[in-house]
């Protein structure tokens, strides 16, 4: 199964911001903010580890 982090979600909706030329600054800042959290994750893989 895939996972979808959160800033990998972030990102997805700031490029669709972007394109639609959204700009309210309190948006992207609380998706800034939820990006760059993200990235401080060790586990970047979009693969679930399913160990049951």
């Amino acid at each position: 199964m895939f996972w979808l982090h959160h800033w990998i979600v972030a990102s997805i909706i700031m490029a669709v911001l972007f394109f639609m030329q959204i700009d309210y600054p309190w948006i992207w800042g609380g998706l800034t903010g939820v990006a760059i959290e993200g990235l401080a994750r060790k586990n970047w893989s979009i693969m679930r580890n399913s160990r049951k």
